[in-house]
């Protein structure tokens, strides 16, 4: 018996050096890839110092043209959108992560219908990419507790790294290089799609832990003096003019300015503008990056922040 319990803990020991060594090495990886998101998300957490910050989902990097905003409105702009970050919580973990070394000016986040509602009522798990971060970031942390997976990450170093392993490790060399678009990816039209335009079903439950966060992201812009701006990008599908309604309750509460565009039916009589029924394509991503332009040029100008 005292064999077996030395040759556990032996090997218990042996896999304990394993895990933290190879977490410093993929930690190593995930710092120097240049993968998308880890990228992104690294130049986030150590480097932004724009004046106008853009965040959401693969809908943001997608839609808006950072250098149609730096001319309308001649200030410095990054377009920090991550793919599959389809919830408030990774917006959330953003926002405070940019926090620690900077202060924008002006935030932009790109919602939609899942920033308020959980399709099958569970805890959220698209945050997989944050979680080298545990133990850096508090948000994090509380979000990982809350979830129920916060021990076994934090325990188990190489666990942080299953999702985004193989991704990072074949773009360690050649990968996502930002030198002049400011973190926006247009996407090319394809040479051949069918576009069905379809009707947008409401939501039949609300998920408060959510809109919770939303009031989290506002109340923290507040502390930090930030102007912060929501938005919803136009989709190829009918959307029923109720269907962003907790989120404009939301914002309507703390005097937020909420652009929607999908219940608009903006550009819905311009099927060439979509890449799919949820991503505009480059040209539609320019159009309506003017439109969004345009009408957060005056809001601004209302506000006195610019002329």
């Amino acid at each position: 018996m005292k064999k077996l319990f030395q040759s556990l803990l032996f090997i218990a020991i042996l896999l304990l050096i394993v895990d933290r060594i190879g977490g410093k090495i993929l930690w190593w990886i995930n710092e120097n890839t240049k993968a998308r998101p880890t990228s992104i998300i690294k130049y986030l957490a150590e480097s932004a110092n724009e004046d106008l910050i853009i965040l959401g989902t693969s809908r943001a990097y997608r839609h808006y043209d950072p250098e149609i905003l730096a001319d309308s409105f001649k200030m410095s702009i990054y377009n920090g959108g991550i793919s599959a970050s389809k919830n408030i919580y990774v917006h959330y973990i953003l926002l405070n992560m940019i926090l620690r070394h900077h202060t924008p000016k002006i935030v932009c986040l790109e919602l939609s219908k899942e920033d308020y509602y959980s399709p099958d009522k569970s805890f959220p798990y698209p945050f997989y990419f944050l979680a080298p971060y545990i133990g850096k970031e508090p948000a994090i942390d509380t979000l990982y507790h809350y979830s129920g997976d916060y021990w076994p990450y934090k325990m188990f170093h190489l666990c942080r790294y299953n999702a985004g392993f193989i991704r990072n490790m074949t773009h360690l060399e050649r990968g996502y290089t930002d030198k002049s678009n400011r973190g926006f990816i247009p996407l090319k039209l394809p040479k051949s799609r069918i576009l069905e335009l379809e009707n947008e079903p409401i939501p039949t439950e609300v998920d408060e832990h959510k809109l919770l966060y939303l009031q989290k992201f506002i109340a923290l812009c507040k502390q930090h003096d930030i102007t912060l701006v929501l938005s919803t990008s136009p989709q190829f599908s009918k959307a029923p003019y109720k269907l962003y309604d907790p989120l404009k309750r939301v914002a309507t509460k703390n005097g937020i300015p909420y652009f929607e565009y999908h219940t608009r039916d903006l550009f819905l009589d311009k099927p060439e503008y979509f890449y799919n029924a949820t991503h505009l394509c480059d040209v539609g991503a320019k159009a309506f990056t003017a439109i969004f332009a345009h009408d957060l040029k005056e809001y601004l100008n209302k506000e006195g922040m610019v002329k």
